[in-house]
Order: C-alpha cells, then structure tokens, then sequence
C-alpha cells in the first residue's frame, strides 16, 4: 500500500477520490489502467498510449476519445475500453497487443501460476515431498548470495518442535515435561518429538 497511501496524503484534489467504476484498477491511475473481461477469460492493462491501443483495436470508439482526460473521465474511457474487448478472445487481443507493444497480462487462477513463465524464472513456487505425497510450497522470497533457502523442515503438527527448540535455549526434558504437563506448551505425544525434516 506504500504507493496508494503516498499519493492519497499527496493528492491536492479535494473531496471523494476513491469511487471507480468497476474496471479501473485504483483510485489514482488514469485509464484504461484496470481489468477487463474476454470472451474466454479476464485481462488487466497497464497505462497504456490511447493512440497505439485504439490502433490496436481496430476502435473508431477509442480513437474519437484519444485526446481526453483519462483520470478526469476515466469512467468514460474505461466504458469504452470494457465494450471493445468484450466480445474477443483472449488469443486475437494478445497477438494484437503485443504487436502494438500494449502493456498487459491475462489475469491467472492458482493453477495457472504453476506454469507460469515468469513464476518458473523466478523459483515463487517449490516442490516438495510430505509423508510421500508431493506438495507445492511458496519458496522463500529471497536469495542470499544467489541463493534461495531451501526446504528444511515440516512443522505439520502444532507442537512438533516444542522440545527440540526448548532444548536448543538450555531447558533440561524435566523442564520441558512440567511445561508441557501444564500446558504452557504443546508437544506431540505420539513419540515424535521433531517435525519431518530436519531443524
């Protein structure tokens, strides 16, 4: 939120700044910045040039509108925008934009990130192995000196670590026995004292 909270406090317009229409995307960008629905599937444009995206859209719609203000009635603009890509498919409109170089991106459900160009460069997502059965984790988000942390353990029951960790700060397993007997902390009475993996 620091971009939106840094523009509302900065804003010299007075008055109600956050109604939109339901394509525009934030309170403070122009038009067409926002989402749009597809035949096939729902897209989201940046700010793009009005001339190159009305050319790209073949749009005599969009070219009457190039030379307004497109945060003033971005409403409007946006309307016009919402009606053009209405009845396309998602294939014509990305051939079309990325030959005009329109700023855009097809909008993705949790599935669709698995194959990801981008989300596959980046490493966002890691497989791993749970009691035999693959998972998919976030990775961790960050690389220290080119790398990423890996995997090392799998807290997968509330109170898996409790001894391994209290033992780390120098409890002794009578300690830790009264503080779990208490209930202060929880642990695992199944006889696993560590979560799969290893700490």
């Amino acid at each position: 939120q620091t971009e939106a909270l840094t523009k509302y406090y900065a804003r010299t317009v007075e008055g109600e700044v956050m109604s939109r229409s339901r394509n525009v995307g934030s309170w403070y960008h122009d038009a067409p910045y926002g989402a749009y629905a597809l035949k096939d599937c729902h897209i989201v444009l940046s700010m793009n040039d009005a001339s190159r995206l009305a050319e790209a859209l073949d749009s005599n719609r969009l070219r009457e509108l190039v030379r307004i203000d497109r945060y003033d009635e971005r409403e409007r603009y946006a309307g016009a925008v919402a009606a053009e890509l209405a009845g396309q498919d998602y294939q014509t409109v990305a051939e079309r934009f990325d030959a005009a170089g329109i700023w855009y991106e097809r909008v993705q459900d949790y599935d669709d990130l698995r194959a990801d160009p981008q989300s596959r460069h980046l490493g966002a997502l890691a497989e791993a192995d749970v009691r035999g059965q693959p998972v998919t984790l976030v990775a961790h988000p960050l690389k220290y000196d080119g790398s990423r942390p890996g995997i090392r353990a799998f807290p997968l029951e509330p109170g898996c670590d409790s001894r391994a960790i209290l033992a780390e700060h120098g409890f002794d397993a009578h300690e830790i026995d009264r503080l779990a007997a208490a209930g202060v902390i929880g642990t695992v009475d199944d006889g696993s004292e560590q979560c799969e993996g290893s700490r």
